[in-house]
């Protein structure tokens, strides 16, 4: 038999905790893909700016 027993059921099995928090995991997980899909558009006006286009 196993000494190591871990919390079983809902959201016991995801390495990150989703309930009980103080941000909520939502700004965090939406956050994280909005600065994801951001970067190629702030990179793109960032050369335009330096090219002297704007």
């Amino acid at each position: 038999k196993s000494a190591v027993h871990f919390k079983e059921g809902v959201y016991e099995n995801i390495p990150f905790k989703v309930h009980n928090r103080k941000i909520p995991y939502a700004v965090i997980h939406f956050g994280f893909f909005g600065i994801a899909a951001a970067v190629p558009f702030i990179a793109s006006f960032v050369q335009l700016k330096r090219s002297g286009a704007f």
